[in-house]
């Protein structure tokens, strides 16, 4: 009966001990993405956590979503399973499946200071759209100008990203068509 006792008690604590974890990593991942939330460089950045220590397959999820300009959206999922303390991040190029939240949060680190550069891949992409459309550079300007005064605040550009994806026109632009500067 005593053995029995202790048992449980332990599976209590091991139970606690992965919720502290869970919970320990949502903080650290909160403080990390805060300067981040909201701003349209980082796409509108926003995290959502759904904690499911309650939930029939005990499986809590974190989901980090942003958008590229033009309103594409893109997101980094993470699911903690509370009654084995594993984490699971859905990555492009290869998932990781491991016990580390230090393992995770340095991968969401990365992904996170990449949205900038993601961001302008895909203002750069469109106006290589464009240029292959046959539009003019006025035309191409007038499309960023749209981007820039978009209503939607992650689909939307910053002026940073105007004046960078005009250089990229002009030069593209003046390569392409030898029209002169």
């Amino acid at each position: 009966m005593d053995k029995a006792l202790r048992s449980r008690q332990g599976d209590s604590d091991l139970v606690q001990q992965r919720r502290a974890k869970f919970e320990d990593f949502v903080h650290r991942l909160t403080e990390y993405l805060r300067p981040h939330l909201g701003r349209i460089a980082y796409g509108n950045l926003r995290c959502e956590v759904c904690d499911g220590a309650d939930a029939l397959d005990e499986v809590s999820n974190v989901a980090i979503v942003y958008e590229t300009p033009g309103g594409s959206t893109d997101q980094v999922n993470i699911a903690y399973d509370n009654r084995t303390g594993a984490f699971h991040l859905v990555r492009e190029d290869h998932d990781i499946n491991c016990q580390d939240p230090d393992r995770i949060l340095e991968a969401v680190k990365e992904r996170v200071r990449s949205v900038p550069d993601r961001r302008m891949a895909s203002l750069q992409k469109q106006a290589d759209r464009w240029l292959s459309e046959g539009q003019s550079r006025g035309e191409m300007f007038a499309e960023v100008n749209r981007l820039l005064q978009s209503g939607l605040r992650g689909g939307s550009i910053t002026a940073g990203e105007m004046r960078d994806v005009i250089r990229y026109i002009v030069d593209k632009h003046t390569q392409t068509s030898g029209e002169p500067l």
